[in-house]
């Protein structure tokens, strides 16, 4: 590592404990400005503000019971933080710490990597006792002094417009209410100023607060402002976020339910506030929306792609793309006017800001990761499965894919994050000659960026070989190929170095919620609608699936061209499968192999698919053969044999849907009487195969 700046002894020093304070912060996060007590030697204290869902919330009950919803354990745990169309919350929710790692995975997301798990504990023994959580009964009043720094996190219910904080404070767990510039007014009381570091939406927050500081002539109060992965104007994932709920469902390295994300993130105004600013379009050409959609089963249909401001504000109101509530995640829904409204107003105010003379910003972002830049549309086929109906069947739709550039840190496009002179942590770089994968939500765990960022608070950002002034060149192209499977199952990726990256069950497959695993150098995950998707270097791989119901599932293997966009090049489609079931392939040289196929998960393999669609007449005449194997009624082999013969002539969508639900009900009443459960599932997979 060779640094472009010489450092005297103050500076390095500076720099250790700087390090070691970053990860203290969010040990200790939340300080009462009543407990705030300076060391008087204290020079410009720090005020450090998360990311949106960086924060801990609670639901309280009447009776004083509380607990905590947000990390989610599951789908209701989401639906405790529902808010109204208005924007105001249903429940009672409360303020607890800023989240330092992710509960249950142990992921580092603020600090450097030295948590010890066991106790809880951040420690450097050279500087410190060892500090634990739990020797503190409440985050509200906890507190770190230091020698050379104070830092203070303030978290806060990022479910509200970055105003709103300012305006009505965090409601904290005893219920009181702390004022973000009653803190700002604590810290500074013996300095004189603070310094402000933000990451992600904490930066919207940032400036908000500034604005306000202006307003009422506190403005000298804040001497620098450190913004890390600021989406300043917007980002163009939050338009997948709200719409499909892409990439909320993955809740910081947890897989929840995409239609509940999006259901419960559409009356949030702090998610309104991420998506593109009227000022992103006059700073990015690149547009957030095409489509290749031509009529039904939409309506006024723009004629090309969306390049304005009022264009995305008429597609995600539903002025354009006219809509009925979708059936599946993958369409998009329709927003809450009086929402993108208020983001509007937001962004005129926080986009005009500017630092007065008293006032330094520095912005850092990331770059080399694939992030979307975009979404892009078209007509497909979804299957649509009304309630009490036991097959579902097939409806026109429109479906989406994003399109990824590696100008961004895999949720903020660089433009957006740095709108004047910055410094561009490179993520490509950092990924290939280190051991660190690197993305949005860990920016502030990355030594690097610690490195160049402490000795800034009391003199300048000090570049390295991965942090540097001018923009890295970026990659066009990093040879990615995506293995992708659509429900009911999951999936995993082996490398030939038993490195996995995959979509997997913690424990218990009977929880909600999924781990996301990402060994594999350069590998990520994405949940894109109802598909899982695995995105791999260029190579030799395992894939092993896993079944979770009863239904059938599509395998794809596609590839990110030059455009970022996913182009298919395999496919195994309609593949039956039970929650027993597993099956298996390879990639080499970008080709899939056969796929074998164990539906009863009993160690046999039933079937191997060279190519897609090559079993489905081997499977009905296993399905046959099955039926007449049993000693039933003879009305009753009568009547199968029957919806088998109609199966062979009948075209009609509607009239096979009904013909396979017969069967499928045939099949459930000979569970338990004629056949296992384990067979039964098997069949009831091989029936709905037959749609």
């Amino acid at each position: 590592m060779s640094y472009h700046k010489v450092e005297n002894a103050t500076v390095l020093a500076m720099k250790r404990v700087a390090i070691i304070l970053v990860a203290i912060t969010v040990a200790f996060p939340f300080v009462a400005s009543a407990d705030i007590v300076l060391d008087p030697d204290v020079k410009n204290p720090i005020l450090f503000l998360p990311g949106i869902q960086a924060s801990r919330l609670y639901s309280f009950s009447d009776n004083g019971n509380f607990e905590r919803v947000w990390e989610p354990l599951g789908n209701s745990d989401l639906r405790e933080l529902e808010m109204t169309e208005n924007g105001e919350s249903v429940n009672d929710i409360r303020v607890g710490q800023v989240i330092d790692r992710i509960f249950g995975i142990g992921e580092i997301i603020y600090g450097k990597n030295d948590f010890d798990t066991t106790n809880q504990v951040f420690s450097n023994p050279k500087l410190l006792e060892p500090l634990r959580l739990e020797d503190s009964l409440t985050p509200e009043t906890q507190k770190y002094f230091s020698a050379y720094q104070l830092w203070v996190a303030y978290p806060y219910d990022w479910r509200y417009d970055v105003f709103d904080i300012i305006r009505d404070g965090t409601l904290r767990m005893d219920g009181e209410r702390q004022y973000l510039v009653e803190v700002v007014e604590a810290l500074a009381e013996k300095s004189g100023k603070i310094n402000i570091v933000a990451h992600s939406n904490g930066g919207l927050l940032a400036k908000a607060l500034m604005v306000h500081l202006e307003e009422i002539g506190k403005e000298e109060l804040v001497e620098k402002i450190f913004l890390v992965g600021t989406p300043q104007l917007g980002t163009p994932e939050a338009i997948g976020g709200l719409l499909h709920g892409y990439k909320q469902s993955r809740v910081l390295g947890l897989v929840t339910n995409s239609a509940t994300s999006r259901e419960i993130s559409k009356n949030m105004p702090g998610a309104y506030a991420l998506l593109p600013s009227p000022a992103y379009f006059e700073r990015i050409e690149t547009p957030v929306v095409t489509h290749s959609i031509s009529g039904n089963p939409v309506g006024n249909i723009p004629s090309g792609p969306l390049s304005s401001y009022q264009n995305l504000f008429d597609f995600l109101t539903g002025k354009t793309f006219t809509r009925n509530d979708p059936f599946f995640v993958d369409a998009p829904i329709t927003l809450r006017e009086n929402l993108l409204e208020k983001a509007k107003a937001t962004h005129a105010r926080i986009d005009a800001w500017t630092p007065g003379p008293e006032t330094t910003v520095t912005e850092f972002a990331g770059v080399g990761n694939e992030t979307a830049i975009s979404f892009s549309y078209r007509e497909t086929q979804a299957s649509y499965c009304p309630i009490g109906r036991l097959v579902c069947i097939k409806r026109n739709a429109i479906t989406y894919s994003p399109i990824f550039s590696f100008d961004g840190d895999s949720t903020v496009v660089s433009p957006s994050g740095i709108l004047g002179d910055g410094y561009y942590l490179d993520l490509n770089k950092l990924s290939l000659e280190t051991d660190r994968a690197r993305e949005h939500k860990n920016l502030l765990a990355e030594e690097e960026l610690l490195l160049g960022l402490a000795p800034a608070l009391t003199g300048e950002v000090v570049t390295s070989d991965f942090l540097t002034t001018e923009k890295p060149i970026i990659p066009t192209d990093r040879n990615h190929i995506a293995i992708s499977v659509h429900s009911p199952v999951i999936i995993s990726a082996e490398d030939n170095l038993g490195n996995i990256t995959s979509v997997e069950y913690d424990t218990d497959p009977s929880q909600t919620l999924l781990n996301i695993r990402e060994e594999i150098p350069e590998s990520f995950v994405e949940i894109i609608g109802e598909g899982k998707y695995i995105f791999l270097p260029e190579g030799n791989y395992e894939i092993s699936i896993t079944g979770t119901d009863v239904g059938s599932f599509d395998l794809l293997l596609s590839e990110l061209n030059d455009n970022g966009e996913l182009q298919e090049t395999e496919k195994y489609s309609n593949i039956p499968v039970t929650a027993s079931s597993t099956a298996a392939t390879t990639i080499e040289t970008n080709t899939l192999s056969s796929l074998t196929l164990d539906i009863e998960g009993d160690g046999t393999n039933d079937f191997t698919f060279s190519e897609d669609g090559a079993n489905a007449e081997s499977i009905k005449t296993l399905m046959i053969s099955n039926f007449a194997a049993l000693d039933l009624r003879p009305t009753l082999h009568s009547a199968i044999d029957q919806y088998f013969a109609l199966l062979e002539t009948e075209t009609d969508e509607e009239v096979r849907a009904t013909i396979i639900a017969q069967l499928d009900r045939i099949t459930q009443f000979l569970d338990g009487r004629y056949i296992t459960q384990e067979t039964a599932n098997a069949w009831r997979a091989f029936v709905r195969n037959l749609e």
